[in-house]
């Protein structure tokens, strides 16, 4: 009888008796091909539960460890010992400690029976016809991925490490107000700081108001009933029989050839590590590690996969976490102002990315839809496309309709059976078809939202919003609408050179604007866009759809005069005069096009929130570099801003640095825009920086080979080449251009005279390499405001021994290696801004500049760091100091110091360094 001890009712016992561990090991063999072995083992085993039996058994796993002195690999495992002798050496202990002996000869390691068995499954695999070979390898197969998933580690930190001790709660008086608000002020300094170490992008959008992924208001209840109403209803409504068929062609045997190493090797290192965990822990670090171990296991799994177009059923549970789509408090209470993101396994997306890029490779899908396509700018093609056809229309004088479609819940609405339709549309391999299927069969993700989870739903519409092949699958669905509103020919027609081009619809993903010349031809879009929806099961939200027309009579457009549009029976609203509309995160102004947003009023509401916050000035003015001010630069490139705005901009980024770090107004630019290496604080300057990204994206249209890009331009009228030589001739621009064409190699001020010319001394001769790197676009114009720094007869002496000196400069890029009050007296230091008497006279001819010490000279920078007496031996021994530091730090590599050494160079001349020190080997 095994030794038991007394527990409370509903407790288990913690303790493992040798009698329960055998019991436990023949219990795993019986069942090992269940799916739920844990919970069919505490049945049986009465006296533990299921999470005690699965720690047991990982730890029982990892105990198994490879013993050095046997041959062929035999494992050593856990047996118990004799009974007398395991009395006589543990006469008070209940649960002793196994004793360890090797495996019998014929054993066989983990990891040769995994390869065993993606052998068998291989062999089985190709028997095709024998429908009792492909099940049994889809059972191997799901033992391959069981024994994967259960190496994953999880590891929770439920309390203080060993040598720590936790922090108790701090009680103050309950009838001190000020010991409350004060123990309220120390709890969020502590959490400010806590989420400025571990999540800084988190912090940052709490600051500026941006509701979080956990703030859903939603009672988790309602979020699951939701949920299950949405998701749990089949969508089979898949008739496609009426519109446009596919003219393309596919590669089916790239398509579904075997994966290779070297795919796997480069998806993994293209996948951010950081990225979040399935609910089965596993990590992109553990992949790495199976794909470190046997770089063929992973790609022979999912070749498996592939071959048998099954995915195992224990990587098809998930995660979904919802997004907020909006800021606005009152508006995220509705739940479809939150977008569901599923979080899959990451063994099913590390697979799912491996096969996204076969068919958007192979697939050719409609020019007009620019959503999810590698490498191409989609936001600023139809931008750019709709800003052309408005503004032609006018200059045309030329009829224009522009409905506006939202899609409601098109991803969630998406039907199986029409993605299914939609792959055969596309003429793809029967087999790629039934992995699709076999792939979205059987989900059941869990949602998390309110800090709680609800059951798992089973999933019977739509695609996996965050699954990397959810994008593709969902333009291919979206294609068929496409084509056939192109092949309608209602939409504006445009001249291309001596040929006439159509465009009907600009779509990105589920985004999409309906063009057209005429009030009828959108009434015809309207009509298909119509039957569309209705023959595959999605739906348009008429709330959320609006339009315009205007049509030019007699010298005058005549704006919104005809009938409504309609989707069934509801009405299309007109956008109003002087509104706009949202479309791809520009605001469309059906006179004005493109309109710029008020962005500084944002701006200063960013920047206040950032001074308020519990940060110290070092931090916010990081927080306000890396995440506040990179918030404006999609919608600044966008719609293309005037120069005045950007100005604004840059005044409000500059003063509130200035307040932040506490500096003087006066203080020089250069110090703020300087690159760190060069001794600047490296922050964003928008009057350069967006002009330049501007080009960029107008040289990119320039080499477009879409031909509805050409066409809109000529369109508009407008030659895109003389628009970028107009913005390259800006005035800022202008300058930069002008000091590098002028600046030999990239050296803006020559040879330094700060700097040792190594090659005139024998000792060094061999040690000095002088090492011009090129500068890059981005620093193009950070080296312009650095060249305006050092021509500064105060603020820039002694500026040009810094350029490009990373040693010197590496304070100012790493923040947190000193204090806050220690930075700014550093940043006053560099632009000789350091409140000495001189510095304060300034302006004042009547002030005394003498030194308060020694009344010998004016009291500068200079003549403290350097001629002051009472300060000389202070100096002297701060100098001492680090030459002893450095000799030290020095030695420790095998290198021979020289202190104050009499060096001669090759003219005669004489030289007495500090230090020099000199490599022995």
């Amino acid at each position: 009888m095994a030794n038991t001890t007394k527990t409370k009712p509903g407790r288990r016992d913690r303790k493992w008796s040798m009698e329960e561990v055998a019991l436990l090991k023949q219990l795993e063999v019986r069942f090992e091909r269940e799916r739920y072995i844990n919970k069919t083992i505490a049945a049986i085993l009465t006296t533990k539960s299921a999470k005690q039996i699965s720690d047991k058994r990982r730890t029982e796993q990892r105990t198994e460890t490879v013993a050095p002195e046997a041959a062929e690999d035999h494992l050593a495992e856990e047996v118990p010992e004799p009974e007398l002798e395991r009395e006589s050496r543990n006469p008070d202990t209940t649960n002793p400690r196994p004793k360890r002996r090797l495996r019998p000869p014929g054993s066989t390691p983990k990891h040769r029976e995994m390869d065993e068995q993606l052998t068998k499954a291989e062999q089985l695999l190709g028997v095709r016809n024998n429908p009792d070979s492909r099940a049994e390898a889809t059972e191997v197969m799901e033992n391959i991925t069981d024994s994967l998933l259960t190496r994953v580690k999880k590891t929770q930190k439920k309390g203080p490490t060993k040598g720590q001790t936790k922090r108790k709660k701090e009680k103050c008086n309950a009838n001190s107000g000020a010991r409350k608000r004060w123990a309220t002020r120390k709890a969020i300094l502590r959490a400010t700081q806590l989420l400025y170490k571990t999540n800084r992008r988190q912090l940052a959008r709490q600051i500026m108001g941006v509701p979080t992924t956990t703030s859903c208001p939603l009672p988790i209840e309602e979020l699951e009933q939701c949920f299950r109403d949405k998701l749990s209803k089949p969508n089979n409504k898949a008739n496609l029989n009426k519109f446009a068929t596919y003219q393309g062609s596919i590669d089916k045997g790239e398509l579904m050839s075997p994966i290779e190493e070297e795919e796997v090797t480069k998806t993994i290192k293209g996948m951010n590590e950081k990225s979040a965990p399935g609910p089965d822990g596993m990590t992109l670090v553990d992949i790495q590690d199976i794909h470190d171990e046997d770089d063929t296991r992973l790609p022979r799994l999912f070749s498996l996969w592939i071959k048998s177009a099954t995915i195992p059923d224990s990587l098809k549970k998930s995660r979904t976490v919802l997004i907020p789509k909006c800021e606005d408090q009152e508006r995220l209470k509705d739940i479809d102002n939150w977008r569901p993101i599923t979080i899959g396994p990451m063994l099913l997306r590390l697979f799912t990315k491996i096969m996204a890029k076969r068919p958007s490779e192979t697939v050719g899908i409609n020019p007009r839809q620019k959503g999810f396509l590698a490498a191409t700018p989609g936001c600023n093609e139809n931008i750019a496309i709709l800003d052309n056809i408005i503004k032609g229309a006018k200059k045309n004088r030329k009829d224009l309709a522009v409905v506006f479609v939202d899609l409601a819940k098109a991803f969630d609405s998406v039907g199986h059976k029409l993605i299914a339709k939609a792959l055969q549309r596309m003429q793809l391999p029967t087999n790629f078809i039934s992995l699709i299927t076999d792939l979205y069969s059987g989900n059941t993700p869990r949602i998390e939202g309110n800090k709680n989870k609800t059951g798992e739903i089973r999933i019977e519409r739509g695609v996996k919003q965050g699954d990397p092949l959810s994008p593709i699958l969902f333009n291919i669905t979206l294609d068929l609408l496409i084509c056939t509103l192109e092949a309608a020919n209602a939409g504006v027609v445009m001249p291309l050179d001596e040929n006439r081009v159509n465009c009907s619809a600009l779509a990105f993903a589920d985004d999409i604007a309906l063009l057209s010349d005429s009030h009828a031809g959108m009434n015809k879009n309207l009509k298909l866009l119509q039957s569309f929806c209705t023959n595959t099961g999605l739906a348009i939200n008429s709330n959320k759809t609006k339009g315009y027309h205007f049509t030019c009579k007699a010298k005058t457009y005549i704006y919104n005069q005809c009938e409504n549009w309609k989707l069934g029976n509801e009405k299309i609203a007109y956008i109003p005069p002087g509104e706009t509309e949202k479309y791809l995160g520009a605001r469309i102004n059906p006179w004005a096009s493109v309109t710029e947003g008020e962005w500084s009023s944002k701006l200063k509401a960013w920047t206040s929130a950032l001074q308020a916050a519990a940060l110290r000035p070092a931090q916010k003015t990081e927080i306000l570099k890396r995440h506040v001010i990179p918030r404006l630069y999609f919608h600044l490139i966008l719609s293309e801003v005037s120069q005045n705005t950007l100005i604004k901009l840059d005044q409000i980024i500059k003063n509130t640095t200035k307040e932040l770090l506490h500096l003087p107004p006066h203080v020089t630019d250069g110090i703020l825009y300087s690159s760190n290496r060069c001794g600047g604080l490296g922050m964003p300057k928008l009057e350069v920086q967006i002009p330049f990204a501007i080009v960029r994206k107008r040289e990119a249209l320039e080499r477009s080979t879409d031909r509805i890009i050409r066409a809109s331009f000529q369109y508009r009228g407008e030659n895109n080449s003389e628009t970028i030589g107009g913005l390259r001739r800006l005035k800022v621009l202008k300058e930069v251009e002008d000091f590098l064409a002028n600046t030999p190699d990239g050296n803006t001020e020559g040879e330094d005279a700060g700097n040792l010319d190594v090659s005139a001394l024998p000792m060094l001769e061999d040690q000095g390499q002088t090492r011009n790197k090129p500068i890059n676009r981005y620093a193009e114009w950070r080296e312009w405001e650095f060249h305006k720094w050092n021509k500064l007869i105060s603020q820039g002496a002694g500026i040009g021994y810094y350029q490009n000196d990373r040693i010197s400069s590496t304070w100012i890029r790493s923040f947190h290696n000193m204090k806050s009050h220690r930075l700014i007296n550093n940043i006053l230091l560099r632009t000789n801004l350091y409140p000495t008497r001189t510095t304060l006279s300034r302006g004042r001819p009547n002030s005394v500049k003498t030194c308060r010490r020694c009344e010998a000279a004016q009291e500068c920078l200079s003549h403290i760091s350097g001629g002051c007496q009472f300060v000389k031996l202070a100096r002297i021994k701060r100098h001492n100091k680090i030459l002893d530091q450095l000799r030290i730090y020095v030695s420790k590599y095998g290198w021979t110091s020289f202190v104050e050494p009499r060096l001669v160079a090759k003219d005669g001349s004489l030289w007495k360094l500090d230090i020099v020190s000199r490599n022995r080997k």
